[in-house]
């Protein structure tokens, strides 16, 4: 055991059971999770291996085969709930994912009873594993593009599924490539000539016994990608395929026998099913990064460089950049992970209103909170996890770090379930609105509850009152947080209707206002981060050092997005040039104060070193020694036989006839 370890959590200032049961929301998921930790760390097939880094894509996916058929052998989870918590144990991708979190909610919330029952239990059972067939080569986020058509053949009362052009073809969808032997498949509902919309069709792909592609379809896999190596995303064409007419999911639409088109309840209810995926992207963000700061710290409080005035070599983490790059990442962890448990209620208790009562008032605030932090907290965290990982230096660079799974890994969440700008504009599109409710004297969702003091804002009335850093408090900064997203909407509404006068309002919306657009998203979803947290705070921890601790980390979390983005403060007139000072005065304090907690804040993820894959952030933090046990241990390239590439072409090079160097 490392003796800067030991020495450093002997400082830790709370009890780390009590923030891992703040983090884990309870003592019994959190010992849930430690025990299939456990179980994930000792089984020969699941635990992770580090000889399979550099090994090619087909054998990687092989395994990945193995591993996905002993997890649920093991586990037997049925609920895509149930897998999030463990999810990121593993250096690559299961197989079949796509079922439990897509396929799985959209057979629930979209078909009919009669549906439910003929798919759902063996979709739960594994017997048919499905595919999400929505995003295609040449449309992913504008859905309403989509070119697959499925077209009513009253005839034989069937539905005729095709791919018109290269560009309509599947494309991405995961499982598509080897796994998945049904797809629900969106395409534009076509009768007699009219076209009804984008609606999911369920849609057999493969045959179930044998696996192999059904007539008239096309399906494969779509080549190496960036990450999610393991992952067969895939593609998928259809030559006039037919499927029956009852094949159409039907809650909310339906077609009679003579092709009579029906609308049965809100057609926005399909967003659903992209708003749960999204929540458990925000989930993956903060557990990416925890994963990815518990390396992180551990190693720069074992890694000394450069001597201080006494001739001693300083902890890394001593040094005020470096507690930026990890302490303020830590902050920004515990800010997604507010906002993301937030998120995810919202969303259950969304659906179960639909579900349960058809109730869809809470679908806009979902779409808004889902769009905007799916956004934000999927670029933040790839940032900081790269920052992290610079900051690790040299050793930071080698795969045995564990960074580059991590990062690969949640490098795709900026992309897929909608891209980001696309995400930041949405969410950019309800404060519009709600600027427009407010101007007009209607009442405001809680969710802008900011934009009530907006007329006190703009005439510059308000000012900060804070004269020095205790002035700073979490009641305070939320003020300060509230009247920063106020002017950014006010600003973006400004932006859009000044473009709007040169060209319309589309013209100004695509061209003009973008980047104001995505300022006010920006502030918006800053505010909800920081009042998520501060609110769990103040709600779910009783123990008073626990509090002290996530308190600074909340103060911290406010204070970097407001010091880094302080447009609508500034533009407002609300704050002054010293109180700039004072801001950035205080968050350089609340680093000194959160540096001797570091190594407890990270602890309590509970990660095991088999679930961080890190030769540098084990919890002994004999960082050196792994590395040069795992460099000869794990990497087949020093077992290979390089005496014939040596010899013919290493060595070959000195034989070469080239001019004579001038010297």
């Amino acid at each position: 055991m490392s003796k800067s370890l030991t020495e450093e959590r002997q400082k830790v200032s709370f009890n780390l059971q009590d923030l891992s049961n703040y983090i884990y929301e309870g003592e019994a998921r959190y010992n849930k999770m430690m025990s299939a930790y456990k179980t994930l760390s000792e089984d020969p097939i699941l635990r992770n291996d580090p000889s399979h880094h550099g090994r090619d894509r087909i054998e990687l996916v092989k395994h990945a085969a193995k591993r996905t058929h002993r997890f649920h052998e093991v586990f037997n989870y049925s609920e895509a709930d149930e897998l999030i918590d463990v999810w990121n144990h593993f250096d690559q991708q299961l197989l079949a994912s796509v079922s439990k979190f897509m396929f799985i909610p959209c057979i629930r919330i979209l078909a009919s009873e009669d549906q439910v029952q003929k798919y759902l239990e063996p979709a739960l059972r594994m017997e048919i594993l499905g595919a999400y067939a929505q995003t295609e080569m040449g449309h992913g986020s504008d859905v309403r593009s989509l070119e697959t058509t499925a077209t009513f053949d009253a005839k034989t009362d069937e539905f005729v599924i095709n791919t018109p052009s290269l560009t309509a073809t599947k494309w991405w969808p995961g499982e598509l490539g080897l796994s998945a032997n049904y797809c629900i498949c969106f395409a534009q509902m076509i009768i007699e000539g009219k076209n009804y919309g984008v609606h999911g069709f369920m849609v057999p792909i493969r045959d179930l016994n044998t696996n192999k592609v059904l007539p008239g379809i096309q399906a494969g896999d779509i080549g190496p990608k960036f990450g999610y190596h393991t992952k067969d995303n895939g593609y998928l064409r259809f030559d006039n395929v037919r499927i029956p007419r009852d094949s159409l999911l039907r809650k909310y639409v339906e077609v009679t026998r003579e092709g009579k088109f029906k609308r049965k309840g809100n057609e926005k209810i399909g967003y659903a099913i992209m708003m749960t995926t999204r929540s458990a992207i925000n989930i993956s963000c903060w557990k990416g990064m925890s994963q990815a700061l518990t390396i992180g710290v551990r190693y720069s409080l074992i890694r000394t460089q450069f001597a201080d005035e006494s001739g001693k070599e300083r902890k890394v983490l001593d040094y005020q950049l470096q507690q930026d790059k990890m302490i303020t990442n830590l902050a920004l962890t515990f800010a997604i992970h507010a906002g993301a448990l937030r998120a995810r209620d919202m969303i259950n208790e969304n659906i179960r209103r639909v579900l349960e009562k058809e109730d869809f008032s809470m679908m806009p605030d979902c779409h808004n909170i889902l769009s905007g932090t799916k956004a934000f907290y999927s670029w933040e965290s790839l940032d900081a996890i790269n920052v992290i990982r610079m900051g690790c230096g040299g050793h930071g660079f080698s795969s045995y770090s564990g960074f580059t799974n991590i990062f690969q890994e949640l490098s795709t969440n900026p992309t897929h379930e909608g891209e980001n700008s696309v995400m930041v504009l949405q969410t950019a599109r309800y404060l519009v609105k709600a600027l427009e409710t407010l101007r007009n004297g209607k009442r405001l969702p809680e969710i802008v509850d900011y934009l009530k003091d907006l007329d006190n804002v703009i005439s510059g009335d308000l000012k900060l009152k804070a004269e020095n850093v205790e002035g700073l408090c979490l009641g305070t900064l939320l003020e300060i947080m509230k009247v920063n997203a106020a002017y950014l909407v006010f600003s973006a509404g400004n932006a859009l209707m000044e473009g709007a006068q040169e060209g319309g309002f589309k013209e100004s919306w695509d061209k003009k206002a973008g980047l104001d657009l995505q300022e006010a998203a920006r502030g918006h979803i800053y505010y909800y981060s920081f009042k998520a947290f501060k609110e769990k705070i103040e709600k779910d921890v009783k123990e008073a050092n626990v509090r002290k601790v996530l308190e600074r980390l909340c103060g911290l979390y406010a204070l970097d997005k407001l010091v880094r983005y302080p447009q609508g403060l500034f533009e407002s007139g609300y704050i002054n040039a010293e109180q700039f000072k004072l801001l950035k005065k205080k968050r350089n304090l609340l680093l000194e104060e959160l540096r001797p907690d570091a190594i407890g804040l990270v602890d309590a993820f509970g990660y095991t070193d088999n679930s961080l894959r890190s030769a540098i952030g084990t919890y002994d933090g004999n960082a050196y020694e792994n590395l040069w046990r795992w460099v000869n241990t794990y990497n087949d390239f020093n077992k290979a036989d390089w005496t014939e590439t040596w010899e013919k072409y290493i060595k070959g090079l000195r034989y070469i006839k080239r001019p004579a160097p001038k010297l």
